[in-house]
């Protein structure tokens, strides 16, 4: 059976997940299955960790039928989705400073070649916000139809 408690588990971003799932006060196995579908894929987190490939096995090891797994995707759907948002907010989370750090040192330069970093790093840090083209139609729009609204659109373009 796999430890949850263990400091493998909480290291790694499965771990992360699930852990954040409980908090949520999400029962062990519904937790555990969000986790260990957000990171399917990842066959050697799997292995390291001690979770099987497939959804029958990890079914038997939550001591759950594999359709009780498939109920798991009707009734959590939502929550599936959570857990693979908050996989690839984890994963993340470990560039987005280096990240934001080369392209400062890019933006930095006084060059042109750091124009479109430095505008970046300006909206980034809000001290840019990019003009919005506006338009002014002035035009009636309350009885036109569907087609005529599309014409319009269109020739707005």
């Amino acid at each position: 059976m796999i430890d949850p408690d263990s400091d493998n588990f909480r290291q790694s971003p499965l771990g992360y997940i699930y852990w954040c799932l409980r908090t949520e006060k999400h029962r062990h196995e519904v937790a555990l299955w969000a986790a260990w579908c957000a990171h399917k894929a990842d066959k050697a987190w799997l292995a390291a960790l001690g979770l099987p490939e497939h959804q029958y096995e990890l079914a038997q090891l939550l001591g759950v039928s594999d359709r009780t797994i498939r109920n798991y995707h009707q009734k959590h759907g939502r929550l599936l989705e959570t857990a693979r948002a908050m996989m690839v907010e984890h994963v993340l989370a470990d560039y987005v400073p280096s990240a934001l750090r080369a392209m400062g040192e890019v933006a930095g330069k006084a060059t042109n070649e750091g124009t479109a970093d430095r505008r970046l790093l300006f909206e980034v840090a809000g001290v840019y916000t990019p003009k919005q083209k506006a338009v002014n139609l002035d035009v009636d729009v309350t009885g036109l139809s569907d087609k005529e609204l599309d014409d319009l659109l269109k020739r707005l373009g």
